[in-house]
């Protein structure tokens, strides 16, 4: 996945930039929530600190997902517009990230010196070189 500026999760994905981690950066969910385009899920609520996120789930399994992504069929149910995984980077002070997406103060970006994708929030970054 690559992204470009902030958004809703609806732009193509391309890199915008490296960033370091100021701080450590642990996952709070262990289990991302991973869906394929076409899927049907329930949005349980939209996330009132981040705004632009919807809490989803689907087979039992819960997470995030960007409004952008989800095409809503009625109140609260939707269908993902792209494949999406929740998964969250785990990130050690110090480690470099390529970012690729922005959405709502969260990052999707890899990590330059494994290549695992997942996201990461904003206040754990900061910019070395931005296309922002």
């Amino acid at each position: 996945m690559t992204y470009h500026s902030e958004d809703e999760g609806n732009t193509p994905m391309k890199e915008i930039g490296r960033f370091r981690a100021i701080r450590w950066y642990v996952p709070k969910e262990r289990e991302p929530l991973i869906l394929k385009k076409g899927d049907l899920v329930n949005c349980i609520r939209e996330d009132d600190e981040y705004k632009g996120w919807f809490f989803c789930e689907k087979g039992g399994r819960k997470g995030w997902v960007p409004v952008g992504l989800v095409e809503l069929n009625g109140e609260l149910n939707g269908r993902i517009k792209e494949d999406y995984s929740s998964q969250e980077l785990e990130l050690e002070e110090g480690d470099e990230v390529e970012g690729l997406r922005v959405v709502s103060g969260w990052l999707w970006g890899k990590k330059v010196k494994t290549g695992e994708e997942g996201w990461v929030a904003l206040y754990a970054l900061e910019a070395i070189e931005s296309n922002l």
